[in-house]
């Protein structure tokens, strides 16, 4: 048989046994780099790296700087600048676990045992110890503000013990608490600035709660600005308030040397109006991101007004959020609303610098710690281990679930996992037993770090824990007097989400790692003279030609193309391809193309990582893994990858002359019959051509475009007339859905959607009783990783109840109430939630749930909840996984707001600490059953009185529909308004604009509407009011 030549000459190929010992040697010596810096007397690394010194002991920050070449041991770098991105704290910790993990795998490894057998036991070593971790974590009640704020205070003094600055974790502790604690509720990390100021003691470290930033580049003038003020009104501007030449090749034209003075005349006359406008506005504080002349600050001086320009974004941003301003991109129509206010202005000296400090906002969202120090390595280091502190109260706060540190959680793992590989039998014992043993790499190091004696240490622990297994599991090294200690007792806490992460990364780490059995490089694409390839430059194919996909006989699109070898590669592709499948780490009852598609992913992951070096062998797996390979900085979750996968492999098929389902004809004809009757956009949009392409996909859960319209095909008056039975279904069938999408929102394919919960910026939100009957907002939540109701099982359907419920049951203060579940409801119980109209029945035949299936098994996993005052009220299972209904017998709208934004976050925190969040893409905003309820999916609704703008009802509609609502009788859509003209009027959007905005938007809209009702009742003639909305004599709503 000829030899098939497939790689270019000098390309280095390893594999096997020998390959697979390399790989874990070189993770061991980065293991063994960092090992020494655990802990709170762990060393520092001084790294030289061109003229820059850094003195460090933080994990990721040293993987960072070290120039790994090995591209395996680059794995462990990634796992740490990860846990460094996710959690802040424990990068050390991960690599010593991965590396250990790698390190107890190595002798089954050199005694002939197949790589996927220990991957296999090491993944359910995995979800045991997580699970362990869930298991015996402490929660720390939000209602115990005391408590509360003893927890996140030692978690951030755990942080901060093994930095540079541990001797001073009494005074940063509560400063970091603090910081975090002022942020809203999305936590936004980036709204905590720290400033680092040369000079001085650590402990003249301070912390402002509001802004402060540097005093910005200033013009002559500004010397004669106050520098004081006491409960100032703060304009934000995104404006340039100085005169600008001409841009070049400008020109004007004149006949008269005198016009040309009224020319430079309206020049100044522009900048004196723009000056004149900010003056009148009434702010004492104007800044701007764009630059403030020397003119305009000298005009400011002169009236007394502080001004500063080009003031960078960030520091911008944390003003906005804490003053309540709100950011002008134009010096018109300015109103009181738009400007901020804080407490107290002044501008300080601090060190050799300046720095304006805006305290006391009564609206602060934003915080900033001013470091101070000696040296500029000192004051980094400080700066680093302030952040890690920052990132894990963050994180316990939005868990409030923590563990013990100093190696005790580790131990207990062990012994767990020691103890269930008892119940086995078989290899998995063995490498259960050696993954139990890997956690001990953590209490080790501590001792050996405090020059300890680790070996007695570990006995006297193993001893503790196996013995007592309940009074010792929070029992770990005592750093100060060489022996043990229950360390929770001693206030080393960690966030359980941060041990988590650990374990978990390390593990997949490992397990990339062990699956890796041949590794191919090309020397020649290394040299500095080589063709750049990699990161940065050109595909990472470029190593096996140098012409990108090309380079590898593939066109364009990723099919095989007609390069110079592409004639050979037809047949070598299948030949490679059927020797891979017999190699291929997957279990024998995938099919061809899911093994094809799990193989590329893993190499995938490796060819992101490493721009010369391919895990896995075949040229036809690197096409398809070629093709989706990203630069390091992007990101792409596994789903968008294997859609991107599925791409290319089709366009492989097509080269070989393959067919896929769905290019295959159908053998029967199933598309369905749409009559005139069906008026929905699925009727007007699904076309036999779209629904042929579409009827060979099924998403993650088994649903299919079928399933998906069978709704709309039995139910012929609906306006969607289709669901998602999974978040998938959105992506599977986007063929679809993007044109429902667009026909009933308007929104493009193109677009993106924003989020904003936060209840303090609403304006107005008080509407008079007199008018208003009651108040509600309502809108859909998801839980990722669960089928929505169209498609769930019963198991799932199950799990979305377990979640909920356990979220709801843990809310507190005014949210406190009872969770009702369907099946286990009392008769009496059952009546008091229908004279409270609270109850959902099961959905009757020719309704929406019932023709999309989301009413099998009823009443099974539904349920409703309440609060003690009967204001706050969840669905669970219904039409989706959770219906969010917040109410009053008021017109305080912002109040009814503020309990809905609450409770959504405070039932989310407990679905996170299930290892759970929300269905949110960036297009589709939050994701429900029905497109209908897309993006916010909110509805902000009053039911309000209008006795005589209701005597025109064409008119009242016309007005509704131009101010962005959507007005409803008071029985529903299509019903007559209630006696006196009560209609519900809500708000018509729901994606492409925030919860805020949205809310808003129906405040705002209200109030014109008041306001025309009163001329009404005044006897006033409205005709010109209602012109100026753009409604004109007739109308009727769209």
């Amino acid at each position: 048989q000829p030899q098939i030549i497939l790689l270019k000459e000098g390309t280095d190929t390893s594999q096997g046994k020998s390959q697979l010992i390399s790989n874990i040697n070189a993770c061991q010596a980065v293991m063994e780099s960092v090992r020494t810096t655990l802990g709170p007397r762990g060393m520092d690394k001084l790294i030289h790296k061109g003229t820059k010194t850094t003195i460090s002991n933080d994990g990721a920050t040293i993987m960072g700087l070290l120039d790994i070449v090995h591209p395996a041991a680059k794995t462990l770098v990634d796992i740490s600048l990860s846990q460094d991105a996710e959690v802040g704290d424990g990068t050390t910790s991960v690599v010593l676990l991965g590396g250990e993990f790698l390190k107890q795998a190595k002798p089954f490894v050199e005694e002939n045992m197949h790589p996927q057998t220990i991957i296999k036991s090491y993944r359910k070593a995995c979800q045991l110890a997580v699970q362990k971790i869930r298991d015996i974590q402490v929660r720390v009640s939000e209602t115990d503000a005391v408590g509360y704020r003893q927890m996140l205070e030692r978690v951030a003094g755990t942080a901060l013990n093994s930095k540079l600055i541990s001797s001073h974790k009494g005074f940063f502790a509560p400063m970091v608490v603090d910081s975090i604690l002022s942020l809203d509720t999305d936590m936004d990390i980036s709204m905590v600035g720290i400033k680092k100021v040369p000079g001085g003691s650590v402990t003249d470290s301070f912390m402002v709660r509001g802004v402060a930033f540097k005093k910005t580049f200033s013009y002559a003038g500004f010397e004669q600005m106050p520098k004081y003020f006491e409960n100032p009104k703060i304009l934000l501007l995104n404006v340039e308030l100085e005169l600008k030449s001409e841009k070049e090749n400008a020109e004007v034209r004149i006949d008269d040397p005198a016009q040309y003075q009224s020319i430079v005349d309206a020049e100044w006359n522009i900048i004196y109006d723009k000056l004149e406008k900010c003056v009148k506005s009434g702010a004492q504080i104007i800044l701007s991101k764009l630059p403030i002349g020397d003119l305009a600050t000298q005009y400011f001086a002169d009236r007394g007004l502080f001004c500063a320009g080009r003031v960078a974004q960030d520091d911008m941003e944390r003003t906005m959020r804490a003053t309540g301003g709100v950011i002008q991109t134009s010096v018109q129509d300015m109103t009181p609303n738009v400007l901020g206010s804080c407490g107290k202005f002044q501008e300080k000296q601090v060190g050799n610098e300046r720095y304006n400090l805006f305290t006391e906002c009564p609206k602060s969202k934003s915080a900033t710690l001013v470091l101070r120090g000696g040296a500029e390595q000192f004051i980094e280091e400080a700066h680093r281990s302030v952040h890690d502190a920052l990132m894990v109260v963050k994180r316990t706060v939005s868990t409030s679930t923590v563990v013990a540190g100093g190696g005790a959680i580790e131990m207990e793992m062990s012994r767990h996992l020691r103890e269930y590989a008892r119940t086995v039998e078989g290899k998995a014992q063995l490498l259960i037993n050696a993954f139990a043993k890997a956690f001990e790499i953590i209490p080790r190091q501590l001792s050996d770090n405090a020059g300890h004696d680790s070996t007695d240490i570990l006995n006297r622990l193993r001893q503790k824990h196996f013995k007592e297994p309940e009074a010792g599991k929070w029992f770990g090294v005592d750093i100060n007097t060489g022996g043990i200690c229950d360390t929770f007792a001693s206030h080393v806490w960690e966030p359980a989400a941060n041990k988590i992460n650990s374990v978990a990364a390390a593990t997949e780490a490992a397990c990339l790692i062990l699956s890796v059995d041949e590794t191919v490089r090309n020397p020649k694409s290394e040299q500095p003279q080589a063709a750049p390839g990699g990161p940065g430059g050109a595909p990472m194919s470029a190593a096996m030609g140098g012409q990108g996909m090309r380079g590898m006989g593939m066109n364009a699109r990723g099919g095989l193309g007609k390069g110079p070898i592409s004639s050979h590669l037809k047949w070598i592709h299948v030949v490679r391809l059927q020797n891979h499948l017999q190699i291929c780490h997957v279990c024998r009852s995938c099919s061809v193309r899911e093994k094809i598609l799990l193989s590329s992913c893993d190499v995938a992951k490796a060819l992101r990582n490493n721009a010369h070096v391919v895990a896995g062998i075949g040229a036809f797996t690197l096409g398809i893994a070629g093709g989706i390979q990203r630069p390091a900085t992007e990101s792409a979750s596994t789903h968008s990858a294997l859609q991107e996968i599925a791409v290319r492999l089709r366009a492989i098929e097509q080269d070989l002359g393959l067919k896929s389902p769905e290019d295959a004809k159908p053998k029967y004809n199933n598309f369905p019959v749409l009559t005139p009757k069906h008026r929905s956009l699925m009727a007007k949009h699904l076309s036999p051509e779209i629904y042929h392409k579409l009827a060979g996909r099924v998403t993650s859960s088994g649903y299919t475009i079928d399933q998906a319209i069978q709704t709309g095909i039995d139910t012929p008056h609906l306006g969607v007339g289709a669901v998602a039975g999974d978040e998938d279904s959105y992506v599977v069938f986007k063929e679809l859905f993007d044109l429902i999408i667009e026909g009933w929102h308007g929104y493009k394919p193109t677009d993106k959607h924003h989020s904003d919960m936060d209840f303090n910026k609403i304006k107005n939100g008080d509407i008079p009783s007199s008018y208003v009957v009651s108040t509600r907002v309502r809108a859909g939540r998801s839980v990722r990783g669960l089928a929505l109701p169209p498609g769930t099982s019963r198991g799932e359907r199950r799990e979305v109840e377990r979640v909920l419920s356990k979220a709801l049951s843990n809310l507190v203060g005014d949210l406190r109430g009872k969770y009702y579940p369907l099946s286990k409801m009392t008769k009496q119980e059952e009546q008091q939630l229908i004279d409270d109209h609270f109850l959902f029945q099961k959905p009757g035949g020719g309704t929406l749930l019932t023709n999309a299936g989301a009413a099998r098994d009823w009443p099974d996993g539904r349920g409703i909840f309440h609060n003690d005052e009967k204001t706050f009220l969840v669905w669970v299972n219904e039409e989706d996984h959770m219906r969010v209904i917040s109410m009053e017998n008021t017109g305080n709208v912002k109040k009814v707001f503020e309990l809905f934004c609450r409770g959504v976050a405070d039932v989310e925190k407990v679905v996170k600490g299930e290892g759970r969040e929300y269905m949110y893409d960036d297009h589709l905003g939050f994701l429900c059953t029905c497109p209908s309820n897309l993006g916010t999916g909110l509805r902000a609704s009053v039911m309000i009185k209008f006795p005589k703008l209701s005597e025109n009802s064409d008119r009242f509609y016309a007005l509704c529909d131009a101010l962005g609502l959507q007005a409803r009788g008071s029985k529903g859509e299509h019903s007559p308004p209630g006696p006196g003209g009560v209609y519900d009027v809500s708000n018509k959007a729901r994606i492409g604009f925030s919860e805020v905005e949205l809310v808003q938007t129906m405040i705002d809209g209200v109030w014109k509407l008041i306001d025309l009702e009163e001329d009404l009742k005044k006897g006033l003639n409205i005709d010109a009011k209602v012109a100026a909305l753009g409604v004109k004599a007739g109308a009727r709503a769209h």
